[in-house]
């Protein structure tokens, strides 16, 4: 080999071994850089729920575990939630101040998750419920379930969702009462809605009615079908979507006995002239929408109705997560700002 190979030679070995050495220092920066993004800390505010709850035979991690789904889900994973329960109370720290985000997991948590498909009751074709419930009322049984003179559950009250008008400040349906057996939620008393608009100055709205007579909430009254069973333990899938307006929905499919159940109960509820009957969607004794069955539904679904996103969302995240363990009240025992920690997504190289 001559004198300038050998240097040539040389030469390539230290820009090989020059280019080695920036390979390691690049890998090593990376190596720190990715270290930093994992271990940095960044902090945010929030709101912190604190609940009391009952002892029982759940372990404090099958609980804390079932809120955590319930409130991933609601967040689709992409806010910082820390749940701790020490047998008494339960605190929930949430990355968020939104104040109807915080409402609407409040009541998401509270409800029991059961989500059925009913019938609601109709004159001329459901009777004998109708008479069955009113005779239960008679009696001062204000229950929910309604059962017949053998004792069997054959219908149910279940309250009309409702809101605000912000303009009015009266209660605003988000379910059209009309055609439906009422009653005052409160009190129990049966309310023929026709007659109860008539007023002297004339016809007046429902959410004038109910706020000038005190009613906070209409019952409406639902079939119970005993050999149709459809619950949320019927459905594979649930989804925000939007419906042919654009108004958010929840889109939901069935698994095959579900819908199998579903195809029987609406084809039983087909349109008879011009009697249509409503099916109920109830969620927790929540009546949140009740369209006309106008034809058999079979493996898919969509809930429409006057719903704001986080609503849609609690929907989702009950049905996806399941039942709690533990009962939550309607609202906390305590309701104040927090100051979280969450690790940094990004770290500028």
């Amino acid at each position: 080999m001559s004198y300038a190979d050998e240097i040539e030679s040389g030469n390539s070995g230290s820009r090989s071994r020059r280019k080695t050495i920036v390979a390691i220092a690049v890998t090593v920066w990376v190596a720190i850089a990715v270290g930093l993004v994992f271990f940095a800390k960044t902090s945010v505010e929030g709101t912190r729920l604190v609940y009391q709850i009952e002892p029982s035979d759940f372990r404090a991690d099958q609980i804390v575990s079932a809120v955590e789904r319930r409130l991933d889900g609601f967040f689709d994973g992409a806010k910082e939630i820390r749940v701790v329960e020490d047998g008494t109370r339960l605190q929930i720290d949430l990355e968020t101040t939104q104040s109807p985000q915080v409402d609407a997991i409040a009541t998401m948590l509270h409800h029991e998750g059961h989500l059925r498909f009913l019938a609601l009751a109709q004159p001329g074709r459901h009777g004998a419920v109708i008479d069955a419930a009113r005779a239960q009322i008679d009696s001062g049984n204000l229950a929910r379930e309604v059962r017949d003179a053998s004792g069997a559950p054959v219908g149910r009250w279940v309250l009309i969702d409702q809101t605000v008008d912000r303009a009015t400040g009266w209660p605003k349906l988000k379910v059209e009462p009309k055609g439906l057996i009422l009653r005052n939620s409160k009190t129990g008393a049966i309310v023929d809605l026709a007659s109860s608009l008539q007023t002297s100055e004339g016809q007046v709205e429902v959410g004038q009615w109910m706020f000038d007579n005190n009613v906070t909430g209409l019952d409406a009254l639902a079939i119970v079908e005993p050999d149709l069973q459809l619950d949320g333990d019927s459905l594979s899938f649930a989804a925000m979507t939007e419906d042919a307006s654009g108004q958010l929905a929840v889109s939901l499919e069935f698994t095959q006995q579900g819908s199998t159940a579903l195809e029987t109960l609406t084809k039983r509820y087909l349109p008879v002239g011009q009697r249509q009957t409503r099916l109920g969607i109830v969620f927790d004794d929540l009546l949140i929408t009740a369209p006309n069955i106008l034809q058999p539904i079979r493996k898919q679904a969509v809930i429409t109705g006057d719903f704001e996103k986080a609503e849609v969302q609690a929907i989702i995240a009950v049905l996806k997560a399941g039942r709690l363990p533990v009962e939550l009240a309607e609202k906390p025992l305590k309701r104040e700002p927090v100051t979280l920690t969450k690790p940094m997504l990004k770290w500028p190289l």
